[in-house]
C-alpha cells in the first residue's frame, strides 16, 4: 500500500519488488534460526537480529521512506518469529530506525564505514535499554555485546553485498554514481581524448544541471554524472559537432542540410547503445535517452527551408525521435545542455545577453512541448532559469583585454631586455 500510494516507481518495478522481497525473506529466515537458538542456548542469540542490515541497504538503494516501512516490517515479523518477544520487537524496530537516518547522508563507501560504527554503538545502546526494561539484568552485558556485534556485523553485510545488488538488480546509487564520475571511467577517458570540445561542454552543463537540480530538490549527483555522460555517442562522428571543430571549418557545409540533421541526431541512439554496453545503469541511460526529446535542429531545419526555394520541407526529418523528458533531472538537462551551446556560441557575450538568452531558449522547449511530460513545475522552471543565468554570466563575462608586453615596456619607458 505504501509503495502503491507514494513510490510507483518500485511499485511498478518487478526487479526492485522482487529486491525488497528478498531482503524481507532473507531476514525472516536469519530471524527464525536466531530466535530457535536463543531458546536453546541463550538470549544472547536474539539479539543478533539483524534488522538494521535491511535498513541500511533500503536506504541506500531505494530511500528512507521504504526503509522505515521496512524497519516496521523487521519488528513486526521479529514478533512472530518469536511468539511476541517485546524487548527483541523493541530491538528490531529501534535498532534498525538510526541507521536509515545515518546512511542517508552518506555517500562514499568511507563514509558508510563511518556509519556503520554509529550504528554499531546505536544498536549496543538499543540492546542495553530493551534488556534493561524487561528486566534481563541477568544477562545485560552481554546482550549489550551482542548489539554491539549486531551493529558491526550488519555494517560488514552491507558493504560486501552492496555492489552485487547494485549491479544485479541495476538499481542507481549515489555510491555507484561516484565511481562513475571518475575522470579514469573508460568513456569519460575516451570522450576527452577524441572529442575534447564536448567534454568541455559536458563539464559546463553538469555544473549548470547539479546547481538547478540543488536549487529545486532533485538529485543533484544523477544530474551531473547524466551531465558527463550525455553526449558520449559524439564520440563517434567528433569532427561533425561544433565544438570540436577548428574556426571556420564545418563539414556540414558540403552536404545536404537533411544528411547533416541525421547525423546530429543520431549521436543519441549511439550515446544510449554505448553506455548500455559499458553497463551504465539504466535510470542513466533513460536520462540520455530522452535529454533532446522530440526537439527541432533548428538550424539545419532552417537551412534546409532556404535551400529548398519555396518547396515545402517536412519538420519531422529534423527532429529528434526519442522520448520527452518524463523525470526532473531529464528536464533540467535538456534545457542545460540547450542553454550552455546557446551561450557558448555567443560572440561577445554580456550579463543582458546572457540573460536574454536563456529566457529565450528555456521559453522555447515550453513551447515547443519538449517538457509536458516531466514534473518539473513553473515555479522550478522560473528557479531554473535564474540559476542557469547567474552561472552562465559568470563563466562567460567578457575578459580585460591585457596589453602586449612590448607595449607594457614602452609605456613604463624601459627596454625589454628578455
Amino acid at each position: 500500500m505504501f509503495l502503491a500510494r507514494y513510490n510507483r516507481i518500485y511499485w511498478d518495478s518487478p526487479g526492485l519488488l522482487t529486491l525488497m522481497g528478498s531482503l524481507v525473506i532473507a531476514y525472516t529466515v536469519v530471524a527464525k534460526f536466531l530466535t530457535v537458538a536463543s531458546r536453546s542456548w541463550s538470549p544472547f542469540w536474539g539479539y543478533l537480529m539483524p534488522a538494521a542490515a535491511v535498513t541500511m541497504m533500503a536506504a541506500i538503494l531505494f530511500d528512507s521512506g521504504v526503509a522505515i516501512v521496512l524497519a516496521i516490517a523487521c519488528a513486526l515479523i521479529t514478533g512472530i518469529v518469536t511468539a511476541g518477544n517485546f524487548s527483541l520487537v523493541a530491538f528490531a524496530l529501534l535498532g534498525a530506525f538510526l541507521p536509515v537516518l545515518i546512511v542517508t547522508r552518506f555517500s562514499t563507501r568511507h563514509e558508510l564505514r563511518r556509519a556503520g560504527m554509529y550504528t554499531a554503538f546505536w544498536v549496543a545502546l538499543v540492546a542495553f535499554g530493551a534488556s534493561a526494561i524487561t528486566g534481563l539484568n541477568q544477562g545485560l552485558l552481554a546482550n549489550t555485546g551482542a548489539g554491539l556485534l549486531n551493529g558491526a556485523v550488519c555494517t560488514i553485510i552491507t558493504l560486501g553485498t552492496l555492489p552485487f545488488l547494485e549491479t544485479t538488480f541495476r538499481v542507481t546509487t549515489n555510491t555507484w554514481l561516484l565511481e562513475l564520475a571518475s575522470p579514469d571511467q573508460k568513456l569519460l577517458k575516451e570522450l576527452s581524448l577524441k572529442a575534447p570540445g564536448t567534454y568541455s561542454h559536458s563539464i559546463m552543463v553538469a555544473n549548470l544541471a547539479e546547481a538547478a537540480a540543488n536549487e529545486i530538490g532533485s538529485d543533484q549527483m544523477l544530474a551531473r554524472v547524466s551531465a558527463y555522460y550525455h553526449d558520449v555517442g559524439k564520440m563517434l562522428r567528433p569532427q561533425f559537432f561544433i565544438e570540436n571543430q577548428p574556426e571556420g571549418a564545418s563539414l556540414h557545409s558540403n552536404i545536404r542540410p537533411n544528411l547533416s540533421a541525421i547525423i546530429i541526431t543520431s549521436h543519441v541512439r549511439d550515446g544510449v547503445e554505448m553506455l548500455e554496453e559499458n553497463h551504465i545503469p539504466p535510470d542513466l541511460v533513460d536520462i540520455v535517452r530522452q535529454h533532446h526529446g522530440t526537439s527541432l535542429v533548428r538550424y539545419f531545419y532552417e537551412k534546409a527551408i532556404e535551400e529548398a526555394d519555396g518547396e515545402p520541407v517536412d519538420e519531422n526529418r529534423f527532429r529528434y525521435h526519442f522520448e520527452k523528458p518524463r523525470r526532473r533531472t531529464s528536464g533540467i538537462l535538456m534545457l542545460a545542455d540547450s542553454v550552455e551551446a546557446a551561450a557558448r556560441a555567443q560572440q561577445k557575450p554580456s550579463a543582458a545577453l546572457i540573460g536574454q538568452t536563456v529566457e529565450r531558449v528555456v521559453n522555447s522547449k515550453l513551447e515547443d512541448g519538449q517538457l509536458d511530460e516531466c514534473d518539473l513545475t513553473f515555479s522550478d522552471i522560473v528557479k531554473i532559469k535564474k540559476v542557469f543565468a547567474r552561472m552562465l554570466i559568470a563563466a562567460y563575462h567578457p575578459r580585460v583585454d591585457y596589453p602586449a608586453p612590448l607595449a607594457i615596456e614602452k609605456r613604463n619607458g624601459r627596454k625589454n631586455t628578455i
